[in-house]
């Protein structure tokens, strides 16, 4: 492919921020508050309007005034309340925030949760980050499963620096009482101590980033099992009462229907369609030089900057803006596309996440490149988000419209090939990346695929839940 094109796709993430000022303003003049109590800045609107863009942009903003850290609920991972917390902290840990008592607290919840596993920097998320814990095994060598809150406390007793620290954290009562509570109580442990460090520990006001709110609650329902599946975040956002929570949502939070309280927490800021003047001025930006061109795609795409992103892939010409759709978009912008690169993309849609072992073992599961350049060059596509540490996602719009082509035995021998992969994983050895389950997340996975494939019954489906819960995954096993 020519590099011009190349260059001007890749360039469609980095064009200036237009248009937004409303959003900007609104989240500057809440900064400029005094906060002693929770603040959730909620950025509502559809999907493809430009949220995740949009948190992106305030989180550089504030980057140098503030501890910022981020969790996208995209990710499935990310949606269980162990694996976000530890993803928070590795981010606000390397930015200088110690975690002494969540560190010591995190790690009882994960030996209780895998019991079968040895206490370790292999094993357990941000150990070589966290001076408690790196002191706990350091005085451990030798010793095999342990975990108990007493026995973490009474090892760290025998470190040799940080007197002042180790008495603090000895006499702390919620530390000492961990082994009397129940799973679900010592959760909750973790989580308050998680924003009691934050809260001692941070020199400056810190911004958590919660992207892609309704991936975690698909559909707000008055009553039933959608109303538990956010417990987790209110209770963790109920408690972060010295900073600003920014939630990313497509609807605006319904919190306040249950707790009142939620009312004054809660400041709904709506992202609406580019208008006129800045949709031209995007595509302009993108290299589409027509006028008339310009004119038809900024009236076919209602300021969603998504299709304005794909209309710039295709480098729409004149001759081509006589009627456009945002369908026609997406179709037009397949034809600028190598036939490889759409058949890989086609396929990828069947995931939900992926990353370059995916994308591998998709290829050669169906004959198509698979080498790095292919990789490097299909995920530099503007609707080609990160997931995770290593992972990518497609734009639900552009996931929707290439799956929509797929035959049903296609999308079968897709999950199939992906079932195998997740397999694998759920069975190897590495359990963390950057703080996140990977097995957990495998077995989940892996599941999923199956049930899709056509291939997995009943007793299939038991065997992934006792998998998931021997990994300690309990909402996966639930699931």
């Amino acid at each position: 492919m020519p590099l011009e094109p190349r260059f001007r796709r890749v360039a469609a993430l980095h064009r200036p921020f237009v248009d937004r000022e409303a959003v900007i303003a609104a989240f500057a003049e809440l900064l400029g508050t005094r906060l002693g109590s929770p603040c959730v800045f909620n950025v509502v609107g559809v999907g493809g309007i430009g949220k995740s863009r949009l948190l992106q942009e305030l989180k550089q903003r504030s980057a140098e005034t503030h501890r910022t850290a981020t969790i996208d609920l995209q990710v499935p991972a990310m949606r269980q309340q162990e694996d976000a917390l530890a993803v928070l902290r590795v981010e606000l840990g390397r930015q200088g925030v110690r975690f002494d008592r969540f560190d010591i607290a995190y790690a009882v919840l994960w030996q209780r949760l895998h019991p079968h596993l040895r206490l370790s920097s292999k094993e357990l998320p941000f150990v070589d980050e966290s001076e408690a814990l790196s002191q706990i095994l350091d005085g451990a060598a030798g010793v095999p499963v342990f975990g108990t809150g007493v026995g973490l406390l009474r090892l760290l007793g025998k470190a040799t620096s940080g007197r002042r620290q180790r008495q603090r954290i000895k006499s702390d009562d919620t530390l000492r009482q961990l082994d009397d509570l129940t799973n679900a109580e010592l959760a909750d442990a973790v989580t308050y101590l998680f924003a009691e460090d934050l809260r001692d520990g941070s020199d400056r006001p810190y911004i958590i980033f919660v992207d892609a709110y309704e991936a975690l609650v698909p559909a707000p329902a008055p009553s039933g099992h959608a109303l538990t599946q956010d417990v987790w975040l209110r209770d963790l956002i109920a408690q972060l009462d010295r900073g600003l929570v920014v939630m990313a949502s497509r609807e605006p939070l319904s919190w306040a229907a249950h707790d009142p309280a939620w009312n004054e927490a809660i400041h709904h800021q709506r992202v609406d369609g580019l208008p006129m003047p800045a949709r031209l001025e995007l595509l302009a930006d993108g290299g589409i030089t027509d006028h008339v061109a310009r004119q038809a795609i900024a009236t076919a795409s209602q300021g969603v900057p998504f299709y304005l992103h794909l209309a710039v892939d295709t480098r729409t010409t004149a001759r081509q803006a006589a009627a456009v759709s945002s369908e026609e978009i997406l179709q037009r912008f397949l034809a600028h596309v190598a036939p490889d690169e759409i058949r890989t993309l086609e396929l990828l849609s069947v995931a939900r996440i992926f990353d370059y072992e995916i994308f591998q073992a998709v290829a050669d599961a169906f004959d198509l490149p698979r080498h790095r350049v292919a990789w490097e060059s299909l995920t530099a596509y503007s609707f080609v988000y990160p997931a995770g540490a290593h992972g990518r996602r497609l734009h639900q719009l552009m996931r929707a419209a290439l799956h929509a082509r797929l035959s049903r035995d296609t999308v079968r021998d897709v999950h199939a090939s992906l079932r195998h992969v997740w397999d694998s994983r759920a069975d190897g050895d590495h359990t963390a990346e950057d703080g996140v389950a990977t097995r957990a997340r495998a077995v989940r996975e892996a599941a999923y695929c199956g049930l899709h494939a056509g291939d997995l019954d009943g007793a299939g489906i038991m065997a992934y839940a006792d998998q998931a819960m021997s990994h300690g995954a309990s909402k996966a096993s639930t699931g």
